[in-house]
């Protein structure tokens, strides 16, 4: 399952993310999401999926890839312009 919340943030990210860590303990699919938001604008949901193992792609690119191939996989902290500035 691949959810493109592209530029859901606060209140509203954090209810998505709750609903979907809750709709994923009863099943057996996997599921990850894109965002673009900056994680300061998206603390609380982000922090959900990371506790729940939900990956998070920095692009739908990204998502549709680790779709096709999970080795593919580049959770939203290691995008380039964030490895630049460590």
């Amino acid at each position: 399952l691949g959810i493109l919340a592209a530029t859901a943030s606060g209140a509203q990210f954090r209810n998505m993310a709750q609903s979907l860590a809750i709709a994923l303990k009863e099943s057996d699919k996997p599921a990850m999401n894109f965002s673009s938001i900056h994680r300061e604008a998206a603390i609380e949901a982000l922090d959900i999926f990371a506790a729940e193992n939900i990956p998070v792609m920095g692009s739908p690119r990204r998502l549709a890839a680790a779709m096709v191939n999970p080795q593919e996989r580049i959770p939203i902290a290691r995008r380039p312009h964030e490895l630049e500035s460590s």
